[in-house]
């Protein structure tokens, strides 16, 4: 019998979207309403659970609830919410959900995403250790599984090349990082990329680290590259 994904939402479409997706991965969806009580008589047969965060406020008291219930606190948990509402993501991440991501979203990331979360939330300990998909860099949050920053002002959704430069970034905290190492950490081997393609995605992430803190977090060094500094929270 395939492993049992809850999805709760009151959306027929995005029901049977699931439905079809998650069947491709091997998994059988069950439709349930956004409320604990459907949760929990479902719990004992379920591997994870999907919400529907069309409705922020049901989707974000649901989250809650699923976390505090003795019964539901360990499930593997993933919530969609549209675009327009990335400002509430790190609303989602203090309730403990184990992925909030944007929507739309494509079939294969969805189940990459769920086969993650089922697997850290039952190996908690190696997950821990060995998977490091969110992170606190200064007064921000950093989720790799969707490449959103969140931080004290606002929200910011990093393109890959920007998430990989800012990776590399990290690599080297108060350190100049050349253009020729960003090349290498962000795009493809054998790809020509100018000084000018690696500003322009420069400027794009230090703009979205400005939204997400206020903060002019990367320095430009003349003739050398940049250089991140992240003010703690």
């Amino acid at each position: 019998m395939d492993p049992i994904v809850l999805v709760a939402t009151e959306d027929a479409d995005f029901s049977l979207l699931l439905s079809h997706v998650l069947a491709s991965g091997g998994f059988q969806a069950i439709a349930i309403a956004p409320c604990i009580e459907d949760v929990e008589a479902r719990i004992s047969m379920s591997k994870a659970l999907i919400i529907d965060g069309t409705d922020i406020d049901r989707a974000l008291e649901l989250c809650r609830r699923v976390r505090t219930r003795q019964r539901t606190a360990t499930m593997a948990m993933m919530v969609f919410i549209r675009a327009r509402h990335e400002i509430h993501y790190l609303k989602f991440v203090k309730t403990g959900v184990d992925e909030c991501v944007l929507r739309p979203l494509s079939p294969d990331l969805i189940l990459s995403g769920l086969r993650a979360i089922i697997v850290r939330r039952a190996h908690p300990a190696q997950a821990q250790t060995s998977h490091g998909q969110t992170e606190h860099i200064g007064a921000m949050l950093l989720d790799g599984s969707t490449r959103m920053l969140a931080g004290p002002h606002g929200n910011a959704l990093l393109s890959p090349t920007e998430y990989r430069i800012l990776r590399r970034m990290l690599a080297s905290p108060g350190r100049v990082v050349s253009r020729r190492d960003l090349i290498e950490a962000a795009w493809p081997p054998g790809r020509f990329v100018d000084d000018k393609t690696v500003d322009v995605h420069v400027s794009k992430l230090r703009k979205a680290i400005h939204v997400a803190t206020g903060e002019k977090a990367i320095r430009t060094v003349r003739s050398n590259g940049f250089m991140a500094n992240f003010k703690k929270a």
